[in-house]
């Protein structure tokens, strides 16, 4: 529409963004420039304002770009890029295209703009999110993830540790309605007796998630205490209309209806919509699509340049079982970046799946202090992962979690380009 009010994003020094706010402003398309940091930061956002992502001529971590488009959800947006466009785009830039070259698609740019409307441009399926994978059960759990994603019934996610739980329950909240509201993330291990007693607390978990989404991750540790308030809560909600107050979502690899610790009348209230994701090991040939797309994520974040995977690497990852599931398999692509060093990601310098580290450094000897280097820098990048996916991406609750100040711990993700809350994805559990 004329006069569309434009909030161009930039991932670059704003005035890299000066000559596409000055030509968008000469079309009758009012544009402000706001630095990515400062984007982030701010509580307040023009609602009207479509959205440009502009990037230069650069693509940033993926953490930063998650970061970026999770704030973005429910808003009209499109990413702009100077010259070519980059050769490795997140699916969500794909599906549908949602980007432009600068200046070459200058016109198309100027037609969406007179063109957008009030539709949010939001993802339309669980593939859209970047959950990859072509196996039959993994796409079956796709399937059924977009059939509940819309409903606000309780939903009971189960799976092995380190099948994607987490990204699960995300992927559910961004395709709902509630999208623009909160997703809180509590792992149930450190949920006090009294969270959920609705006659206390009003900065509880319920109060701070509102009309979003409550996931509560590793449901069985759920103490006695907090499985009667949870049970409590819920039934008083089973009268009221389905927007009233938070969609609950739970995740747990145990077997909760035939254990006796835990209630059977709260599982049978929060297994309304029961959501089973496969094991990698009977997903056949995602363990290969799953390394390829972390051995490109991790060459970015930590400065390497992209290599593929050989044919022997690539056989390995069909042949493993991985017991862990995606997380193994996420650590394992980490340390082959990380101690690789020839055009293509091979055995003889990484050692297979299941080795320890040990192994894979001994198969091909190294300068002591190039192996100790890659060694720490590798060790450090892991326990980040975990630290902040334990943490809830609370900066502050993981500084006390790691023994260590906060200003210290923002310097080591800042070093290895992780974002503080959301951005380290996808978590796995």
């Amino acid at each position: 529409m004329k006069n569309q009010p434009v909030t161009i994003v930039s991932f670059e020094q704003p005035d890299h963004a000066s000559a596409l706010q000055g030509e968008l402003s000469g079309t009758e398309h009012p544009c402000r420039i706001v630095p990515c940091d400062q984007w982030l930061k701010s509580a307040a956002a023009d609602p009207s304002a479509a959205l440009i992502l502009y990037f230069g001529r650069g693509m940033p971590a993926q953490p930063r770009i998650d970061e970026v488009r999770d704030k973005a959800t429910g808003r009209q947006w499109r990413a702009v890029f100077e010259g070519e466009r980059p050769t490795r785009l997140p699916r969500s830039f794909l599906l549908p295209p949602r980007y432009f070259l600068w200046p070459d698609d200058r016109d198309a740019l100027v037609r969406w703009l007179d063109t957008v409307d009030d539709a949010p441009d939001r993802p339309r399926s669980a593939a859209d999110l970047g959950l990859l994978g072509r196996s039959p059960p993994f796409r079956l759990a796709l399937s059924m993830l977009d059939r509940f994603a819309p409903c606000a019934a309780p939903m009971l996610i189960t799976g092995e540790t380190g099948t994607g739980k987490e990204t699960a329950a995300r992927a559910a909240h961004r395709l709902s309605d509630r999208a623009a509201e909160p997703f809180i993330a509590l792992h149930c291990g450190a949920v006090p007796d009294d969270a959920f007693d609705l006659t206390g607390a009003v900065d509880g978990p319920l109060a701070r998630v509102r009309a979003g989404t409550l996931f509560l991750n590793n449901l069985e540790d759920l103490s006695q205490g907090a499985q009667i308030g949870l049970s409590a809560w819920l039934q008083s909600r089973d009268d009221l209309p389905d927007r009233e107050g938070p969609r609950v979502m739970a995740a747990t690899g145990a077997d909760l209806a035939g254990g006796r610790r835990f209630r059977s009348d709260l599982f049978y209230r929060l297994s309304v919509l029961t959501l089973r994701l496969p094991p990698l090991r009977d997903r056949p040939g995602d363990a290969e699509i799953l390394g390829a797309h972390f051995a490109d994520r991790y060459a970015r974040q930590t400065g390497r340049p992209a290599r593929p995977l050989s044919d022997a690497f690539r056989k390995a990852l069909r042949g493993f079982d991985w017991p862990g599931n995606v997380r193994e398999l996420q650590n394992f692509m980490l340390r082959s970046v990380v101690l690789s060093t020839r055009p293509e990601l091979c055995l003889s310098e990484t050692g297979g799946p299941g080795e320890t580290q040990s192994a894979a450094l001994s198969a091909d000897v190294r300068p002591y202090h190039e192996a100790r280097e890659a060694t720490l820098r590798a060790f450090e990048a892991a326990y980040l992962h975990k630290l902040m996916a334990a943490s809830g991406g609370n900066v502050t609750r993981a500084a006390r979690l790691a023994g260590t100040e906060r200003r210290s711990l923002g310097r080591m993700l800042k070093r290895n380009d992780l974002s503080p809350a959301g951005g380290i994805a996808p978590a796995a559990d």
